[in-house]
């Protein structure tokens, strides 16, 4: 599954209840046109479903469907194996000294 679908079904995992499309779009800090398409492969896929906010019909709730559930608790748990860890590859030290220089870079662009 590619990881902004992932991303988003742990997000909406996370959050528990239902969640307006556009808060979802500002948390994940991707353009409106991106989380359209993105929830309408989700929504294809039987994990997500969408529905109009009584309160203001131009708003949709996003939330996860029994299926998107089980698919959002596979890939938090996909996200803890070794194997999948970006980081694996380098020892405890290695990864620290990577963190350490990523950041005297950061501080370098401000």
């Amino acid at each position: 599954m590619p990881g902004s679908q992932d991303q988003m079904l742990r997000m909406l995992a996370a959050q528990g209840e239902p969640i307006d499309q556009r808060a979802l779009q500002e948390a994940m800090r991707i353009r409106p046109a991106s989380v359209s398409e993105l929830l309408s492969k989700l929504e294809e896929k039987g994990w997500i479903q969408r529905e109009r906010d009584m309160e203001d019909r131009r708003r949709a709730k996003v939330s996860l469907t029994e299926a998107g559930a089980e698919k959002a608790a596979e890939a938090a748990n996909d996200e803890t194996k070794p194997e999948n860890d970006l980081f694996a590859a380098l020892t405890e030290e290695e990864q620290q000294t990577l963190h350490d220089l990523l950041l005297k870079l950061l501080e370098s662009w401000k």
